[in-house]
Order: structure tokens, then sequence, then C-alpha cells
């Protein structure tokens, strides 16, 4: 009888101070970059499925996640509202405001134009209108906008920017293929009549961002980029990619 009061210290303390549960989940914020992180997508897109296992490798809690319109999510990430968002691709102004981690994703960036519009497709861009929309980072395409003398759009949405190249308001589009695909179907049901231009493809990365309004914001980072590590490592990320493509992407 005289063990019962210390084997109910041990059971209390390994009920109470396990990593998972002495942490409250994280609020994460994210917006629609189909099929990358969406609301309406399965199990909230791709990356939303990675995010979740790379907290599961460190033994977190499995975070919440918010969507939102990217700049009013970017803004309360940036002020520390919420501790971290993703994907986002990386610049120098952003930079100033959060940690990234490795990369979340790599992918191949490329420019978009109607199928019948040959000088686009062929390079021949001066002064043609390239849509990218509102919240994005141009930094990537500066100095190709600066070289062929681009006019640079914005309008609110990805969605917008195609609806504009479907009816001439705008001559190209870029992001990565595999997003410009999946959109151009869920808008008009068909990629028909639209093409990947060879000139000018990018490779680029995306990442998960640590706010660094926020206290112990290095300590997140570091945890993050140790369990993407660990679920690269073990194979499960490749599989997690794999099956999301295989089930979702064809």
């Amino acid at each position: 009888m005289k063990r019962f009061p210390a084997l109910l210290a041990i059971l209390l303390f390994c009920m109470y101070a396990g990593p998972s549960a002495a942490q409250e989940p994280l609020s994460l914020v994210t917006g629609d970059y189909a099929p990358y992180s969406g609301e309406n997508l399965p199990q909230g897109g791709l990356s939303t499925i990675l995010v979740r296992a790379v907290f599961k490798a460190v033994d977190m809690p499995e975070p919440k996640m918010l969507w939102m319109p990217w700049k009013r999510g970017y803004e309360q990430a940036k002020s520390g509202e919420f501790p971290a968002t993703f994907p986002y691709f990386k610049d120098s102004e952003r930079e100033k405001d959060f940690l990234f981690s490795e990369p979340l994703h790599i992918y191949k960036r490329v420019f978009f134009a109607r199928s019948q519009h040959i000088e686009a497709l062929k390079g021949e861009w001066n002064s043609m209108r390239l849509c990218v929309p509102l919240g994005w980072t141009v930094e990537p395409f500066t100095e190709i906008i600066r070289e062929y003398s681009m006019e640079l759009q914005r309008p609110a949405s990805l969605e917008s920017c195609m609806r504009m190249l479907e009816s001439s308001r705008t001559d190209l589009i870029v992001d990565d293929e595999i997003v410009v695909a999946h959109e151009l179907k869920r808008t008009f049901g068909t990629t028909d009549g639209f093409s990947p231009s060879t000139h000018k493809q990018q490779e680029d990365r995306s990442y998960f961002l640590v706010s660094r309004a926020i206290k112990d914001s290095q300590k997140l980072h570091e945890t993050f980029n140790e369990g993407l590590a660990k679920i690269r490592a073990s194979g499960e990320y490749d599989k997690i990619v794999e099956t999301y493509r295989r089930e979702h992407l064809k």
C-alpha cells in the first residue's frame, strides 16, 4: 500500500508531462493554393498533410488549421497572432519578419499563355502583360519584368488571372506547373487552350514560416526542421507525396 502514492505520482507525471499532453495545439494559418493548401481539398491539401506529419514526428499536438485570404493571414502571422503560416516562397521582405524552414516543397515555375499566342509561348515577351495575384511575391520575376518591360497586373486571385488570360486581358501567368494545371481544370474544366512556355522556367521552393514576433520562435523553427528531416529520412515524406498525387492529381 505504501507504494501506491509513488505509483500514482509516476502515473500522473506520464499523463501530464509528456511532450504532447503538456502543450496546447498551435493554430496555424494558410490560404487556398490548390493542390497544396485549401479548406475544401482532401485533408486540406498536400502541404497541410505534410505539416501535420512533421508535428507528429516530433510529438507535438496536431495543429489547428485556419484558412484565410493570403494577405490577411500573412499580416496576422507577421504580427504574431498566429505562430506560423505556409506554404510561402522566400523573398527578402518576408525574411525580415519570418524564420524560413528547410524547403517544404520544390517546384518548377512555368509561364503559361493561350495556346494560340505563339509569341508568348516562344518567349517574345516585350511589353506583354504578366498577371500575378495580389499578395504573391514578384521578387523572382523582377529581372524578367524589367528585361521585357512587362506590365504587371495584380488581381485578387489566381482564378482572376486565369479568367483574364482566357479573355485576352493578360498575356502570361506564372506559377508551379501543378498549381496552374489544377486551377485551369477547376476553373474551366480542362487545360485545353492553354500551354506552358519552355522559356525562363525556374526551380523554386516553398517553406513553413515561423513568425519572428512570437516567443520561442527559434525553438519552433528548429523543432519543425527536425520533424521535416525525420519524415524525409524515414521515407514518409515521399510516401505522402506519391499517395496524394496518385489519388488526387490525375
